[in-house]
């Protein structure tokens, strides 16, 4: 630290700009520069009119808790405070880089302050922004949204000066700004005053021992709390904290980008770990740069991830391309559902989640990571990452492996995976020979990308790119296409951009977020296992979401793709037609989305979007305009019922019809049911009901394509409805019903049904009942008996015994 460095925080505090225990935040500001040459005296910086200009390294500087003063030609900002004004409020930034200063305050930290007081200073602030003099500004409150407001301007007044207010930006043109007010921000005179008026501790001296660290003296008791506080208003970001009797130590971020894995490669008592990082051909100079994790879901056997490792590799180069950053490759496991579908294998599927989850979790909390990128291929696959990348909260983003192409069997047929499971039902009931079963089998995939359809493995891709934790047109470039390769370079810039700004997931996703994922996975008639992992995503960020917001939502969204697997086409022809952006940006038109969600380029959905082009309906009939849409509302359904008091999920596209009522025929596992429709002991009419495969009872909550399939390729598709406490693939369709909660093996009352009981299911109604009395079936669960459990030792076991509900996402650390 340079002494004219250390005078800067000194000559700040004389000439007004701040108090001498906030002095210390500009002491890490850089050199004191007057009229562009370094100051030679302090006499030159005491005069009221002064200016400063700080260093290039200053004016990098993003973090709105830190005070920044550019003297630009075009912004201009006299360096006298604005009286009764927080010092927070004098962030100018040039014009070509805002947005930039978007921070998430800690509601944690942060004692609550009214909104309504937090809108007055910061209108106050936006005077300081004049560079004649003439600005002023008006204030409406929106009455219907609370916290909200419109800013009109006259006067020049940037959409970075509104975001420097502490306020997040929903919308900018030249005189006019809605804002909405950060809930929990305290201004930084208010949090002053509260450290004056605490007469627990006084604070003696606080000086710098490092670049990155302050040593504090005090008397009196001085609480971790107080510390952390009193690091906020001097406007450090805190790395970590530690205390004894009289002294403290804080440890900040210096503005450099490796925020986290400096706690192995900066202190001496690291030795080992530096000898280690050394060893696997970390140079000295590389020790100052950040690490980026860069986690595939790689592995030979599946073509959904066999591919994943290149990705991985052309990351890793890109990222080291970067005299900044330097990557580090590592792997988590994956099952394929395609292969375990119909066998006990799939018993692994869901409880994969978790595992993927946990590992880059493991990974990235012991090697200090700065950063991850994850690329994932298979239908867990994503939101294991996307949990993973919440828990860290670190500057993290994800890479999609990407879809596949479609097969073409001999006799010129388009194929896809789903193509195989249905052609064994065709097979059963006589309409094609074995060799035409056999060729199907060969050609169906024709090389690496997950399954083509709006299946799991897309549904969920489209979702993460909705939530804003991927780049646009991840999710819908093919695997093998050069976008795909594009990719990877994007996704390195796009990291390092992440680091500087310090911009992590829990900025990224919200309630708001959420919706649009919800949106987007009904628009295009995505998997129910969506319900199930962004609920679970959804508890990992902790915010509140709940089955009853899918249907909220998918009452007001219409079907508007013809995707498979109840319509025509696959995720390559949305490529073609412009990709998901496109899409989005059609659903962003017709109001479903919220354009003001923050993504992982630091800009919001809408600004993502707005040089997009435009679907052409004219040309292409994947998406349809909403006169022509498939159904007035989403594919998925949550209904209720005597059968189903916590809820159940079905995915109906209408064209199955809008109700159906059945005999029960009951089995009680997958295999029970294939080997009834083997033997042709399911006619039509039947409402069958495959019990005991949910989360606990399976144990791992199977998904039931190969029953759906084989009753499409039996012809009794149109004809019969299923249910199952299990679940369905994203490649199922018919009338079928999944996630029926509770389940059987706790005693829900899908264990309680007899062959013959007459069920009905009204999508209209969103009901799933059994035409039994309350006094039947209280019958009926009394003399109920709970079954062997059926796996008693190894990762299932544990799996059975920690998974909650799938009305709650089947998360297993809740």
């Amino acid at each position: 630290m340079t002494a004219a460095a250390e005078r800067l925080g000194i000559l700040c505090a004389r000439i007004g700009l701040c108090s001498r225990n906030e002095a210390a935040k500009y002491a890490r500001l850089g050199q004191i520069l007057v009229d562009g040459q370094p100051a030679k005296s302090a006499a030159a910086l005491v005069s009221s009119t002064a200016t400063i200009e700080l260093t290039p390294r200053a004016q990098r500087m993003q973090d709105d808790k830190v005070t920044i003063l550019l003297h630009k030609p075009a912004h201009y900002a006299s360096c006298r405070a604005g009286k009764g004004v927080p010092l927070a409020r004098k962030l100018l930034v040039p014009e070509n880089r805002a947005p930039s200063c978007r921070t998430r305050h800690d509601p944690r930290q942060l004692s609550k302050l009214d909104a309504a007081d937090v809108l007055d200073e910061a209108t106050s602030g936006a005077l300081l922004f004049s560079q004649d003099g003439r600005v002023s500004t008006t204030v409406a409150r929106d009455p219907l949204v609370e916290k909200e407001y419109d800013i009109v301007t006259t006067g020049e007044v940037t959409s970075g000066q509104l975001s420097a207010l502490q306020l997040n930006l929903s919308t900018f043109c030249e005189q006019e700004a809605h804002v909405r007010v950060v809930p929990g921000y305290i201004p930084r005179a208010e949090k002053a005053r509260m450290l004056k008026e605490d007469p627990a501790a006084v604070v003696e001296e606080a000086k710098p021992s490092t670049s990155s660290r302050l040593q504090v003296v005090f008397s009196g008791t001085l609480t971790s709390s107080a510390l952390r506080q009193m690091c906020a208003q001097a406007g450090l970001l805190l790395f970590r904290v530690s205390s004894s009797s009289d002294m403290a130590t804080i440890e900040y971020d210096d503005g450099g980008i490796n925020r986290t894995s400096k706690a192995l490669t900066q202190p001496k008592s690291q030795g080992a770990s530096q000898a280690m990082l050394h060893a696997v051909g970390m140079k000295k100079e590389d020790l100052n740069k950040a690490q980026v994790g860069i986690c595939s879901v790689w592995y030979q056997g599946n073509p959904c991830n066999m591919h994943l490792l290149s990705l991985g590799d052309d990351v890793k180069k890109e990222v080291d391309k970067d005299p900044k950053m330097y990557g580090f490759q590592f792997n988590t496991i994956g099952v394929s559902d395609g292969m375990s579908m119909g066998t006990k294998g799939m018993m692994y599927s869901l409880p994969s989640r978790e595992i993927i989850a946990d590992s880059i979790e493991s990974v990235m909390g012991a090697q200090f990571y700065d950063a991850l990128v994850t690329i994932p291929g298979c239908d867990k696959n994503m939101p294991g990452c996307v949990m993973a990348m919440i828990r860290m909260n670190r500057p993290s983003l994800m890479l999609y492996g990407g879809t596949i192409a479609s097969g073409r069997s001999c006799k010129g047929e388009d194929l896809d995976i789903v193509s195989t499971f249905e052609a064994y039902g065709k097979f059963i009931a006589g309409t094609i020979s074995d060799e035409d079963r056999a060729d199907i089998v060969r050609n169906a995939c024709p090389g690496p990308g997950a399954c083509g359809g709006m299946y799991t493995a897309n549904t969920m891709a489209t979702a993460t790119e909705a939530l804003g934790l991927s780049l646009p047109y991840s999710s819908s470039s093919p695997a093998t296409s050069p976008e795909k390769r594009a990719e990877c370079e994007r996704v390195a810039k796009c990291v390092k951009a992440m680091l500087e700004r310090n911009l992590k997931p829990l900025d990224i996703v919200t309630k708001k977020s959420f919706e649009n994922a919800i949106v987007l996975v009904n628009a295009l008639g995505g998997s129910t296992n969506a319900v199930l992992h962004l609920l679970a995503i959804a508890a990992t960020a902790g915010i509140e979401l709940s089955i009853d917001d899918f249907q909220r939502i998918s009452d007001k969204t219409s079907l508007v793709a013809d995707l498979k697997p109840s319509g025509k086409y696959r995720m390559e022809d949305v490529h073609r037609i412009g990709g998901i952006p496109a899409v989005m940006k059609y659903l962003l038109k017709l109001g479903w989305l919220h354009g003001d969600c923050l993504t992982c380029t630091g800009q919001t959905l809408a600004q993502n979007l707005a040089s997009v082009p435009d679907l052409d309906f004219g040309a292409q009939s994947v998406m349809l305009p909403l006169e022509k849409c498939i159904q007035k509302t989403g594919n998925i359904k949550i209904l209720r019922g005597n059968l189903c008091v916590d809820g159940a999920v079905a995915k109906i596209t209408g064209k199955e019809g809008t109700s159906f009522t059945g005999k029960a025929n009951v089995f009680d596992s997958e295999e029970l049911m294939l080997k009834g429709l083997e033997q042709g002991k399911i006619n039509k009419g039947d409402f069958i009901v495959i019990r005991y495969e949910g989360p606990k009872g399976g144990p791992g909550m199977r998904e039931m394509l190969t029953p759906t399939s084989a009753l499409m390729g039996a012809g009794l598709g149109k004809y019969v409805a299923l249910m199952t406490d299990g679940r369905f693939s994203g490649g199922s369709h018919g009338f079928i019903i999944g996630h029926v909660s509770p389940e059987a093996f706790i005693g829900g009352a899908i264990a309680l049904i007899q062959n013959g009981d007459m069920i009905t299911v009204d999508a209209t109604k969103l009901q799933l009942f059994m035409d039994v009395s309350d006094e039947e079936l209280a019958k009926r669960k009394a003399a109920w008996k709970p079954p062997p459990p059926n796996v008693k030792t190894g990762y299932l076991a544990k799996y059975a015994k920690l998974v909650a509900s799938a009305s709650l996402g089947c998360v297993t650390d809740r």
